[in-house]
């Protein structure tokens, strides 16, 4: 494992944050048990597939700076019953039993049953089969079956818009969950923590994190309701930048309520680049085309995101503005 080892030593030099308990596990476990992908991108600080579904939704084990920040946030110990929502492979919640013990717990939650699978086999082949309780969640927002009543951790790998109450109810005084909040584009990464009968929330910064579900993952022409809900998250961006007009503001904003004014049930569509789009959204996008046309290149430049990467032994990115997110480092 000399690889992981350069790998958490370049991390360390980074001043990225971690325990000498994330170092041990992060050394015991080995990440080849989680994908058949070559690691060889993981170990330049990048995240990994693991799978893609037959729709081309793709499911990707975290960036390893990404992965021992999450560690280093939880304050993991051993005894602690543990809840990891969202598979990532099966990795994350390994190395979280490895910290935790034997005396402590693990159960992992996931949307997708093929992605729960592969954690499974994940799990078998590391040696972690017996000690992760596996759970699927369910699609209605319902609290799965079979829970540990009481929570020490909780910890979120995807981008939600809030906590599910059955989760909080779950929580231990004392104990917390960290979860990305926010929208598709980027969120809060959160620190929600029990004391007594309330709730205390800490924003630990802006972070990147892709859905939870696979699902949300394929490629699909999206509603007019959640290509407005995108065009009013990236122009929120851009107006805190004052990269566009207040002209340009204020047609935008007239774009995205008329884009969640159309009905969801489309009769009529349209063939564009293979897909079928309603016509009365082509409509509409056609019409603001006259003054879309110039924003439409700055959209695509604040919605890409370029992943930072301490631990690579590369310095192969530079400092231009667009792309340089924080993506979990606080």
């Amino acid at each position: 494992m000399q690889e992981m080892d350069d790998l958490l030593t370049r991390l360390s030099l980074a001043g990225v944050e971690f325990s000498l308990l994330i170092r041990e596990a992060m050394m015991n476990v080995d990440i080849r048990c989680f994908s058949s992908n070559s690691p060889t991108s993981f170990f330049q600080d990048r995240p990994l597939v693991f799978l893609e579904n037959e729709n081309g939704g793709v499911k990707t084990i975290s960036a390893p700076h990404m992965i021992v920040t999450m560690l280093h946030h939880l304050e993991l110990n051993q005894g602690m019953e543990v809840m990891v929502v969202g598979a990532k492979g099966g990795y994350v919640s390994a190395l979280a039993s490895e910290i935790v013990g034997d005396k402590g717990g693990v159960t992992l939650l996931d949307y997708d049953l093929e992605v729960l699978n592969h954690a499974k086999k994940s799990h078998k082949v590391s040696g972690y089969i017996d000690l992760i309780n596996r759970r699927k969640l369910r699609r209605d927002g319902r609290s799965p079956a079979n829970l540990p009543s009481k929570l020490s951790r909780v910890l979120v790998t995807g981008a939600i818009e809030k906590l599910p109450s059955w989760i909080e109810s779950r929580i231990e005084d004392g104990g917390f969950a960290i979860f990305p909040s926010g929208g598709r584009i980027n969120q809060k990464l959160i620190k929600r923590e029990k004391q007594g009968d309330e709730f205390f929330d800490t924003d630990l910064g802006n972070v990147v994190f892709g859905p939870l579900d696979i699902k949300d993952s394929e490629p699909v022409i999206p509603s007019a309701y959640e290509l407005a809900d995108v065009l009013e998250e990236i122009s929120l961006i851009a107006k805190d930048l004052d990269l566009i007009s207040l002209e340009e503001s204020v047609k935008l904003d007239d774009l995205i309520t008329e884009l969640r004014l159309l009905p969801e049930d489309y009769s009529k569509f349209s063939s564009v680049g293979g897909h079928e789009m309603p016509d009365e959204l082509i409509q509409l996008l056609e019409k603001s085309g006259s003054w879309m046309s110039r924003l439409w290149p700055l959209f695509l430049m604040l919605s890409e995101v370029e992943i930072q990467r301490p631990g690579s032994s590369f310095n192969d990115y530079d400092d231009d503005f667009f792309g340089q997110h924080e993506d979990m480092i606080p």
